[in-house]
């Protein structure tokens, strides 16, 4: 029985353990390509940390924007000096609630969609996510093979 017990306790401390990659490594490493503000042309219009608002206008963040913007006199039609972008890209930084709505919108739309929190290895997983961010959901899951429960039900 202590022999049994010793095995046990030996294959715990040997077999690796499954350790699930971590979102938010892989959010900071895609935000830092994703950068801050920036108003594109007209075709591509405005992002915010890399979050399109042609895309996605129902976004929570896009008021606080907005109104960051009008504080700033930013009229939405014309262009801005890169002094007045910096100043506005300064200011949401500071906004905790900007940080959470972007990270619940990566987390839900990403994330979440691609379900990997099951992916035991880090380096793929930021692959993943960013290639999605990127490319989008539906293009990775063909690239990498990725397949959730949604797929399979």
């Amino acid at each position: 029985m202590l022999r049994i017990f010793l095995i046990l306790i030996a294959l715990l401390v040997i077999s690796p353990q499954f350790k699930a990659a971590d979102f938010k490594t892989a959010l900071e490493i895609t935000l830092k390509k994703e950068g801050g503000y920036a108003k594109g042309s007209k075709s591509h219009g405005e992002y915010y940390s890399g979050i399109s608002r042609r895309h996605h206008p129902k976004w929570e963040g896009w008021k606080i924007v907005d109104s960051i913007k009008a504080d700033l006199g930013i009229k939405s039609k014309k262009k801005c000096s890169k002094k007045i972008i910096y100043a506005l890209d300064r200011k949401l930084a500071e906004i905790d609630t900007v940080k959470g709505l972007t990270e619940k919108f990566y987390k839900e739309e990403f994330w979440d969609r691609l379900a990997l929190d099951d992916e035991d290895n880090q380096d793929r997983a930021n692959r993943v996510f960013n290639t999605a961010v990127r490319r989008g959901v539906k293009t990775v899951k063909q690239v990498y093979n990725v397949e959730t429960e949604q797929d399979s039900i």
